[in-house]
């Protein structure tokens, strides 16, 4: 199930915006592995796992989004906070890279810093509104 969700996540972002070489083949068997591996919960394997794909492609948005939400799920905030923002360098309209290092933010009491993700993501959204903003809302009350 958490891999269904993952993988909808970072589908629904390839359409939504410009991704260049910001995407990843996801029936790639190195890639359906490591998303089984975070579905099963064993981010050390997959954040091995991700590490080497990253040295082979370091601009690569996606890659690093789903390195840092790795990082976040073993409670590395601060390096989590860093893959994210490389992410956003890399592709500013990362809706899944905005998200999450808001809830990294939260994570470690940054509240101001969230929010100002939030209001990305309602700019980055607009016209109509992702399911994220209101993820975000309800975690920031």
């Amino acid at each position: 199930m958490f891999i269904n969700l993952i993988f909808c996540i970072f589908f629904a972002s390839f359409s939504f915006s410009n991704l260049g070489d910001n995407s990843y083949d996801a029936s790639n068997p190195k890639m359906q592995e490591i998303l089984e591996l975070i579905d099963q919960e064993d981010f050390n394997s997959a954040l091995e796992k991700l590490m080497v794909i990253y040295e082979d492609d370091k601009n690569n948005s996606n890659i690093q989004t789903l390195i840092g939400f790795t990082y976040r799920n073993l409670g590395d905030y601060d390096t989590s906070i860093e893959f994210y923002k490389k992410a956003i360098i890399n592709d500013p309209v990362n809706i899944n890279a905005h998200h999450y290092i808001a809830l990294s933010y939260i994570g470690i009491g940054e509240k101001k810093l969230a929010t100002e993700h939030l209001d990305e993501l309602i700019r980055i959204c607009n016209p109509i509104p992702c399911q994220e903003i209101g993820d975000l809302k309800e975690k920031l009350k």
